[in-house]
């Protein structure tokens, strides 16, 4: 069988081709790639915009043992974002490793979405899920690190939400540098 050599006018022919070909190739995966990126840092922005987001938190409170006044008036333990909740809204009474929630004022506090005005939100014991306390924008859960409890506290409306959001900081973006994984 005779082996066919291209002529110098096929092989001109064929080299820019080929060369278009493999420039297509690389700006398309290059332009696939910073779609992949671009979709992860949105992605990224609209969990830190969500209600169990970083954006929102506005708080962490630890408790004492014993009563624990909350409220946006300076002189609860707990003091809460001005505006959001009455001055004296209620207290959390802390008694070794369980924590009641008594609301005053006519404060409309609800856990899980029940209007209460007392009620147990924290025991060590329980299995369940620490119950989430709303009132108005607030949301709020007790929670343990260690020997401590604490409020972590959340504001849907926080002013954190409306600010623009460039993206999380990252590095440069080095196409030439980039691992793909092998088949097969």
């Amino acid at each position: 069988m005779r082996k066919m050599i291209p002529t110098m006018e096929q092989r001109l022919f064929h080299w820019p081709l080929a060369a278009l070909t493999c420039i297509f190739l690389t700006i398309s995966a290059h332009a696939q790639y910073q779609k992949e990126i671009d979709d992860w840092h949105a992605k990224r922005i609209q969990s830190l915009r969500a209600d169990g987001g970083w954006l929102n938190l506005v708080g962490l409170y630890w408790l004492e043992e014993g009563k624990n006044s909350f409220g946006s008036a300076p002189g609860n333990k707990l003091v809460f974002p001005a505006g959001t909740i009455p001055e004296t809204a209620g207290y959390f009474q802390r008694n070794g490793d369980n924590v009641i929630l008594v609301a005053e004022n006519n404060t409309p506090i609800q856990v899980n979405n029940k209007p209460v005005k007392e009620t147990l939100i924290y025991a060590k014991d329980s299995s369940a899920r620490p119950p989430v306390v709303s009132c108005g924008s607030l949301r709020w859960t007790v929670i343990r690190r260690d020997d401590r409890i604490g409020v972590r506290l959340r504001d849907l409306k926080s002013p954190q939400l409306a600010a623009e959001i460039s993206g999380p900081a990252a590095f440069h973006r080095r196409q030439h540098i980039v691992f793909t994984r092998r088949t097969g």
